[in-house]
């Protein structure tokens, strides 16, 4: 079957009710969705953007998304530790997670990545709703582990570099015990649709599955 006329709509059952996109979670209007899947096996309501990337992994994203918000609540997801050097109490970015997700919206992506580049999104996020507290610790340093620079936390107190690695790992460890209510929530920030279907795709981005 032509994937471009199921994109379309074409061949397609379509959603009845405002719901998530079972992908990332953006809400789409009623009769917009796309639901994707045969009868028999398990299926998933796709916005047009998800349902076009999922048949062409190199599509564009689209400034809008036909028949979906425009925006998306994100919470930034994080976890206060004791700084390896001071002993004083460092609020690290964990990840990020949909305020309202799909039900099959399973993973939480995390800022583990050695470069750091989503905690350099996180930052801009936070930024966006006044957390300069967190923000003003995230930054571009040197890593003498990595033997390269990367985005990481400081602390505020004595400016030791608090590892990515190791927050991943306490990350892992506390979403294993008690799921993503074993974080914090540093913010909730709204963010367009575009941008966070562009994270929810970027391919350097980890996550990890709850």
């Amino acid at each position: 079957m032509d994937s471009a006329a199921i994109v379309r709509g074409n061949h397609a059952d379509r959603n009845r009710f405002a719901a998530p996109c079972s992908r990332c979670s953006v809400l789409i209007r009623p009769d917009c969705g796309i639901v994707h899947g045969s009868p028999s096996a398990a299926r998933e309501l796709l916005c047009t953007t998800c349902l076009a990337l999922h048949f062409d992994h190199d599509a564009d994203i689209p400034a809008t998304t036909h028949g979906a918000a425009h925006w998306v609540t994100i919470l930034v997801l994080g976890l206060t530790r004791d700084c390896w050097r001071c002993t004083r109490p460092v609020i690290c970015v964990s990840g990020l997670y949909p305020h309202y997700p799909a039900a099959e919206f399973r993973h939480l992506i995390t800022t583990q990545d050695q470069s750091g580049a989503l905690l350099s999104v996180a930052a801009t996020l936070l930024d966006r709703i006044g957390r300069r507290d967190i923000t003003a610790t995230i930054g571009r340093v040197y890593s003498r582990t990595l033997q390269a620079w990367t985005i990481a936390v400081t602390c505020p107190h004595c400016g030791a570099l608090q590892g990515n690695f190791p927050v991943g790992e306490e990350t892992m460890d506390r979403v294993l015990a008690a799921g993503i209510t074993g974080l914090d929530v540093l913010g909730h920030v709204p963010c367009p649709t575009q941008e966070w279907q562009t994270i929810v795709y970027y391919p350097s981005f980890g996550s990890l599955g709850l």
